[in-house]
């Protein structure tokens, strides 16, 4: 057994005004997850700490919290020494380490995306561009003329440009990072709407 601090964020909107950072100090084996702590903390030391968590395999996402400042399982994350743990930001506090998600969970039942009529593109021949700007860019058309670099190559479908490769994404930082942001919050975790954690 080991002895950890681990700061967690005390807070309940109906009688504090702002949050609280509580000190504890927990006994757990070397491997303990963050999860494990909580429940100890509950069980052996606090039990008015609020908290949410479900199958404790990593699947359900109801466990995330803030974990020393960024989102993370608390099934997942090994406890460290001196970690602060916190609720979830941008969901309302219930209550300690417990927040509301139901928006959340509505934004997942509609499929992860929002929807927001923004209208339509404006047509480009529509859009004015100063005089300067377009005299700046048909010099740079020249001026690459005049040196023999080819221009729109690889965009012509004749010369095996973009029309038979098809459209390539702009960003690239899926393909190197499958865990990327996405349109989702959070959505690496799938977070459900969680059940409050009788007691």
């Amino acid at each position: 057994m080991k002895e950890y601090r681990v700061k967690v964020s005390r807070f309940n909107p109906e009688v504090d005004s702002h949050p609280e950072l509580k000190e504890y100090r927990i006994s757990c084996g070397e491997q303990e997850s963050v999860l494990g702590a909580l429940l100890y903390l509950y069980e052996q030391i606090d039990s008015t700490l609020l908290f949410s968590y479900g199958c404790r395999y990593r699947t359900c996402g109801r466990c995330a919290i803030k974990i020393n400042g960024k989102p993370g399982l608390a099934c997942e994350t090994t406890l460290e020494d001196g970690m602060i743990l916190e609720p979830l930001d941008h969901l309302p506090v219930i209550r300690d380490l417990a927040v509301d998600r139901s928006a959340f969970d509505r934004v997942i039942a509609a499929g992860g995306y929002i929807s927001v009529a923004t209208g339509n593109a404006q047509d480009a021949n529509a859009i004015l561009v100063p005089r300067d700007d377009a005299e700046k860019a048909l010099g740079a058309v020249d001026a690459a003329a005049q040196l023999g670099l080819p221009l729109g190559e690889g965009l012509d479908p004749e010369e095996g440009g973009l029309g038979q490769r098809g459209a390539q994404p702009v960003c690239r930082s899926r393909d190197s990072n499958p865990d990327a942001l996405r349109p989702r919050i959070l959505s690496p975790l799938r977070l459900p709407v969680p059940p409050l954690r009788p007691g």
